[in-house]
């Protein structure tokens, strides 16, 4: 018969400044991307951060514009094509169209990332708690031990 055991409750006394990171600026990490990221809440009741560009793109559509604005007409020129004798275009049909069953065609789609930061962090500590360095959260700082949020100080 196993023994209950209780966990010690730890005792979050925040130490530091208490005050947000002012928004911070990154370079896309994407090889073709030069968007400037930054970090925003991930989802209304979401505690956690998402990459986005300044514009508020968080995915980017990377689809030929043809597909875009026409798909029917992209598949059947494609089909088209491939019907004719075109190799490659029969090879991106079979690749294109079991990707699309499989995964609803995000492979054509660049999922902005933060890479480099831009510019220098600010030249604070960021405040400690449990001997460790907090991190922060879009609803304020954590305890990296506990979980536990204190509201950024106004």
């Amino acid at each position: 018969m196993r023994r209950a055991t209780t966990r010690p409750t730890l005792t979050c006394t925040p130490i530091g400044d208490m005050l947000a990171w002012p928004e911070e600026h990154y370079r896309c990490v994407g090889d073709d991307c030069d968007a400037i990221i930054r970090h925003v809440r991930a989802a209304l009741n979401v505690n956690d951060w998402a990459d986005e560009t300044l514009s508020g793109e968080r995915v980017r559509d990377d689809r030929p514009k043809l597909l875009r604005d026409d798909p029917k007409r992209w598949w059947d020129e494609l089909a088209a094509a491939m019907l004719a004798g075109d190799d490659r275009a029969g090879n991106a049909y079979s690749v294109l169209s079991g990707l699309g069953d499989y995964s609803g065609m995000r492979t054509m789609s660049h999922y902005h990332r933060a890479g480099e930061r831009i510019a220098p962090r600010p030249d604070r500590e960021p405040p400690f708690c449990c001997s460790s360095p907090m991190w922060a959260s879009p609803d304020g700082w954590a305890c990296r031990k506990s979980g536990r949020v204190f509201p950024y100080a106004a």
